[in-house]
């Protein structure tokens, strides 16, 4: 089991083995130039029989009005790693 939480500008995962304790929380590292995360919106989480997961957000910085989509990946049971911003968005002050 895979868990992920928000704790101020920072997210955070923990996992533990079927019929375990949960390990010690993992945070995630920061991106360059998201290290002003205000916000981790729309947070998706999947994990297959061996532990390989994969953790998407949609990350809304500060100032507020661009977003990004960031995924961060682990294999079997191993630690995640750094986070990868995937897609970044225009900001909302972008005349269309």
């Amino acid at each position: 089991m895979v868990v992920a939480w928000q704790t101020g500008r920072r997210l955070w995962v923990a996992s533990r083995p079927p019929g375990g304790r949960f390990g010690a929380p993992q945070a995630l590292g920061s991106i360059a130039g998201l290290s002003d995360l205000v916000e981790a919106e729309d947070v998706a989480l999947d994990v297959n029989a061996r532990g390989d997961a994969v953790l998407a957000w949609e990350g809304r910085p500060s100032p507020p009005g661009r977003q990004t989509v960031v995924v961060s990946t682990r294999r079997g049971n191993g630690p995640f790693s750094p986070p990868v911003e995937l897609v970044r968005g225009a900001s909302s002050s972008t005349p269309e």
